[in-house]
């Protein structure tokens, strides 16, 4: 398993305070609140896989 893209619970916490968003094709998107993935979860369902993200 590749511990970089393993989020932890403590982080999760952490990073539910902020409001996450990512650039994908020039376009600026923001996760749903109630979303619990990280960005990196988030960008596989849009099709990226570890070497795009």
């Amino acid at each position: 398993m590749d511990y970089r893209y393993d989020t932890k619970d403590e982080a999760r916490e952490f990073h539910k305070q902020r409001k996450t968003f990512i650039i994908l094709n020039d376009m600026l998107e923001f996760l749903p609140e109630e979303s619990k993935k990280s960005h990196f979860e988030y960008c596989q369902t849009k099709g990226l896989d570890k070497i795009h993200f």
